[in-house]
């Protein structure tokens, strides 16, 4: 069965022709490889003297997270800082 809708059918009714050398250049010009300065790198820069990280999980009532997500946006932070900071505090360090 052939279709009916093709590309080079939509262009012949417009009056225009296919040209397979610029389809050919546009379609290897996308499966070139992006240059190292448009890529983003995903290296992770770490310290001589990086502690090992250890996860940590705590189960809290919807109205305790709720107003720790409050506060971490008044304050223009994030959980995981925020929660680090109080522990380091208590903790004194």
């Amino acid at each position: 069965m052939q279709r009916k809708n093709t590309i080079a059918a939509s262009l012949k009714k417009q009056g225009k022709e296919l040209d397979l050398d610029v389809m050919k250049k546009q379609i290897e010009a996308l499966h070139q490889p992006e240059s190292p300065a448009a890529t983003v790198s995903k290296t992770v820069v770490a310290t001589v003297d990086a502690e090992r990280i250890v996860r940590l999980s705590v189960d809290t009532p919807e109205n305790v997270y709720l107003a720790l997500k409050s506060r971490v946006l008044r304050d223009k932070t994030n959980i995981k800082e925020y929660v680090l900071e109080l522990i380091k505090r208590d903790l004194g360090f």
